[in-house]
């Protein structure tokens, strides 16, 4: 029954960086981004949805190789989400505030010509959820120019955003944050014109947030509804046939298994597969990109009717001509065939 929908988005970012030697280097910048969206009409009430949020901070991040064999990072960020205005039917609401504060240190460790360690610690800050100290670790190994290994382990922390918190329908102001560790290992191979790489993962999060659909419908709020695991993997090949032609194929496979399967969306929100094929020709001045993207379940096991279409392919396509070395010109059509479709 709302009609005349509208959103705006305007995004700056701003970064300075200055080199004070070949081992030493530090970066700031600030950031900004607003978002309004609204239905402006419907049969009863004018302006019966509205939304207008912004996000603004700064960050700082000093690099320095102390030595041969170390190079050391360390930074803060600081950022404050605000919803300026809500408004519904049933409710208005104004004037919502978060804080999200963090500082970080990093050491990159050449243990060998063919071994490299990345180790780190974040301590976050959040004026809602709390704070928390999150270690991760990486390494590398390379035997020869075309074959690289990599392990990893990350944990990390993930406040509940501005909307969860203060919407006057399901936000909630005592919402935990989602916590969880992620296991990677990943093969990269590159011989002659062309590469291979294989990367497989495991999430293990818990408190995860979403509408807790269980409850009936004026009940509903956002909640810490679920313990959630996913695994998964990526494979994608790229080839050079020629000067002039290249393409590239990967393949994601995710699977999200939910402690709460019948009554949670969470899992909803990533597909269980997902090809991805790119065909590109470059001749002079001029470059072709035919792209198709195809989605395989996208409700991952979840239900079809989550979505307007559980599986659907979109193809894409751009033409590029460069005016000189640091200029292009483009035109680019999205989704050719004219796909039904929607993700979350």
């Amino acid at each position: 029954f709302m009609t005349d929908a509208r959103k705006t988005e305007d995004n700056l970012t701003l970064e300075y960086e200055r080199k004070f030697s070949d081992t030493e280097n530090n970066i700031v910048g600030i950031y900004r981004r607003s978002s309004n969206a609204a239905y402006d009409r419907s049969l009863n009430v004018e302006r019966p949805w509205l939304l207008d949020l912004r996000t603004e901070g700064f960050f700082d991040r000093y690099s320095k190789q102390w030595h041969p064999k170390h190079t050391l990072t360390g930074g803060v960020e600081y950022y404050k989400d605000q919803v300026l205005d809500y408004q519904d039917l049933a409710a208005k609401y104004s004037d919502g505030t978060v804080i999200s504060k963090a500082v970080y240190l990093q050491d990159v460790w050449q243990l060998a010509d063919s071994v490299k360690a990345v180790g780190s610690l974040r301590q976050d800050w959040n004026s809602y959820a709390g704070s928390k100290l999150s270690p991760a670790l990486s390494l590398e190994y390379q035997p020869s120019e075309k074959v690289l290994y990599t392990l990893a382990y990350t944990e990390y922390f993930a406040p509940p955003k501005q909307l969860q918190i203060f919407s006057p329908d399901y936000g909630d102001e005592a919402l935990k944050p989602e916590e969880g560790r992620v296991y990677e290992a990943g093969l990269t191979y590159v011989p002659e014109s062309s590469s291979l790489k294989i990367n497989v993962f495991h999430r293990d999060a818990a408190d995860v947030i979403a509408v807790d659909i269980s409850l009936p419908k004026y009940l509903r709020r956002y909640a810490n509804i679920a313990h959630e695991k996913a695994t998964g993997f990526t494979v994608s090949a790229s080839k050079r046939f020629s000067e002039k032609w290249r393409s590239l194929v990967a393949y994601t496979q995710t699977k999200v298994d939910t402690e709460r399967k019948n009554s949670s969306p969470v899992s909803t929100m990533i597909p269980h597969g997902e090809l991805l094929l790119d065909l590109m020709y470059e001749y002079d001045k001029y470059s072709v990109l035919l792209q198709g993207r195809g989605v395989f379940d996208q409700a991952n096991g979840r239900g079809e009717n989550r979505f307007a279409n559980n599986n659907y392919w979109v193809w894409n396509a751009s033409l590029n001509y460069k005016l000189q070395k640091n200029t292009r010109l483009y035109v680019k059509v999205n989704n050719i065939f004219n796909q039904f479709y929607s993700n979350w």
